[in-house]
């Protein structure tokens, strides 16, 4: 990069020492939808030699360009050389959640809601509140921008069977296990004592604009600095067969079926992925041994699978899609380096589950994304840059859509 470097926009906030801390010699922060923690580290110029001592275990919020994107706590600090510099390494504040043991004399019963099992697991860590996506909505207040988007299908949480903590399980594990069997994830709040119940939005309108043109009059435009496109189809299933059993008590009464056809599938996703498997796959399955697929060399790969937990058709789709899934998001993984860490159009930070317009012409992706992972940067010497992992839309679902 050439030219002005852009300035750090990052704001640390120290409530208990009351105080702000805004120069920085470089920083990152790291945010994955998927992962239970978000970690930040900073390189601290303190103005006096004491702002930098005894920052171990404080609690502390991070902003960029005034949009909140963690509230944590420092846990690790090094100082050394001159003394002038204090590199802090933390995470947001559900680690507390993570490095803490659930007490072992927890225990709900099958008709406990899923927001009171949280509450009763997380308030020795100060969760008082449980929320979901249709009351806070997280990519808002990290983008610092509106977001449009339809309204979502809530769903009613409960747990339809028993749980009590394994022993020395945390509390973030044991409290994500029947937060996954439900379809959701758990994802932290606007403050430290909430929780979010929370699902990708994939019904709302691009934030970011992410262009990387061949043309060289068209570069000017551009602000990828670079990209890469993987493609992987190794794992992927051609027809997936799921069967559950559900009963009372865990006696198996009934059941239920569910056949996917992912060319059927893909149709909703993209075009690129129809025409791969136009191309590849064997036409149907019941007549896949009669046909000539084999001849031609078409691909026919069954996924089956038999969910002994599942306790109602429900529980079924969820773990069906959860499966699917891990096969079908890794058809496109895009992942690419910007300059900024906000969208030069629309102003909006860079940040998950949020939607992208990628136009990558050397990769060959024209298509809106979804915000998987992101990472916000900043150096002196680069000056301000944003990580991004991208996925298509609908290709990971955990949860039921508004019909």
């Amino acid at each position: 990069m050439s030219g002005a470097q852009p300035e750090s926009l990052l704001e640390v906030r120290f409530n208990l020492l009351g105080r702000t801390e805004t120069r920085f010699k470089s920083w990152s922060i790291d945010s994955a939808y998927l992962t239970s923690t978000d970690g930040f580290s900073f390189d601290l110029y303190p103005a006096r030699r004491e702002d930098g001592q005894f920052l171990e275990l404080q609690p502390c919020e991070l902003t960029v360009d005034g949009a909140s994107q963690v509230l944590g706590r420092i846990d690790k600090t090094r100082i050394g050389h001159d003394g002038s510099v204090v590199t802090c390494e933390g995470r947001d504040y559900l680690s507390d959640l993570v490095e803490c043991n659930c007490d072992p004399n927890l225990s709900f019963d099958a008709k406990t809601e899923l927001a009171d099992l949280i509450h009763g697991a997380a308030s020795p860590c100060g969760i008082f509140e449980i929320t979901d996506f249709e009351n806070i909505l997280m990519a808002e207040i990290r983008s610092g921008r509106k977001i449009r988007r339809k309204p979502r299908k809530r769903r009613k949480r409960k747990l339809e069977q028993s749980y009590k903590p394994k022993p020395g399980e945390g509390i973030f594990e044991f409290i994500n296990r029947p937060t996954a069997r439900n379809g959701a994830t758990i994802q932290p709040g606007p403050d430290r004592n909430t929780l979010v119940i929370d699902a990708p939005d994939y019904t709302q309108d691009a934030s970011y604009e992410l262009i990387r043109s061949d043309d060289p009059n068209a570069a000017n435009a551009n602000n990828i600095v670079s990209g890469e496109a993987e493609r992987d189809y190794s794992s992927f299933p051609t027809y997936a067969l799921f069967v559950g059993t559900f009963g009372q008590q865990g006696q198996q009464t009934g059941g239920d079926k569910k056949l996917f056809k992912m060319k059927e599938l893909s149709e909703a996703f993209n075009s690129e992925m129809g025409r791969i498997l136009q191309r590849a796959i064997a036409p149907d399955r019941n007549e896949v041994f009669k046909s000539d697929a084999g001849f031609k060399a078409l691909l026919y790969r069954l996924l089956f699978f038999r969910d002994q937990d599942a306790r109602s058709p429900e529980d079924l789709e969820s773990a069906a899609k959860r499966a699917i899934a891990d096969r079908l998001k890794d058809t496109l993984r895009y992942t690419c380096t910007v300059r900024g860490h906000k969208d030069p159009r629309t102003g909006a930070v860079y940040s998950v589950n949020t939607i992208a317009n990628v136009n990558d012409a050397i990769c060959n992706v024209h298509e809106p994304l979804w915000v998987a992972k992101r990472t916000l940067r900043y150096d002196e010497n680069q000056g301000a840059l944003c990580d991004l992992e991208l996925w298509r839309p609908e290709s990971f679902q955990i949860a039921e859509e508004a019909k």
